[in-house]
C-alpha cells in the first residue's frame, strides 16, 4: 500500500509579522492523509474548523498518460455521494472510493459553509489543497521507439 500523508503546517514567524486583512478566509483547508491501492483510495479528512464542513472531489477519471490541452471529458466530481459523511466543525472521517481502474486521479479538498439542505460546500471557502493519487502499479514502458530510419 502506498501511503501520502498531506499536512497544514504552521511556519515559525518571519521577521516582519503577518497581519490578517478583513479579506482573510474564514476558512482553513481539510487536512488529509490519502492511501491508495490496487483498485481504491481512502481519504481521512479532518476539519479543523469551528464551523461549516470539509469536502474532497476526485477526477472522473484517471490522468491520460500523455496529456491533450484539448481533451476536456474529465471532471471533478464528490469523492462520496453521501452527503452527512462530511466531516463537521473539528470532526475526522474515513471514506474509501473503490472500483477504480489504474492511474494517476487529481483530489482537490476545501472547506466552507454547506449548502442549503447540507451537501456540498458552497460560498466563503477555504483555500483548496489539492492532490495527485496513484491506484495500481506503475505502468511499464513496452516496446521500443525508434529514432531516425
Amino acid at each position: 500500500m502506498r501511503s501520502v500523508v498531506v499536512a497544514v503546517a504552521l511556519l515559525a514567524p518571519l521577521a516582519v509579522p503577518i497581519v490578517a486583512s478583513a479579506q482573510s478566509l474564514p476558512y482553513q483547508p481539510p487536512v488529509v492523509s490519502l492511501v491508495s491501492d490496487d483498485s481504491s483510495i481512502t481519504a481521512t479528512i479532518t476539519n479543523p474548523n469551528d464551523q461549516g464542513i470539509c469536502t474532497l472531489a476526485i477526477s472522473s477519471a484517471p490522468r491520460p498518460l500523455v496529456n491533450d490541452p484539448n481533451d476536456h471529458t474529465r471532471s471533478l466530481e464528490p469523492f462520496t455521494e453521501d452527503a452527512a459523511a462530511w466531516p463537521q466543525a473539528g470532526q475526522t472521517v474515513e471514506l474509501t472510493r473503490a472500483e477504480l481502474v489504474p492511474g494517476v486521479y487529481d483530489l482537490t479538498g476545501w472547506c466552507g459553509q454547506p449548502a442549503p439542505g447540507g451537501g456540498w460546500v458552497m460560498g466563503q471557502l477555504s483555500n483548496g489543497v489539492s492532490y495527485d493519487v496513484r491506484v495500481g502499479p506503475e505502468p511499464q514502458p513496452t516496446g521500443s521507439l525508434m529514432f531516425g530510419s
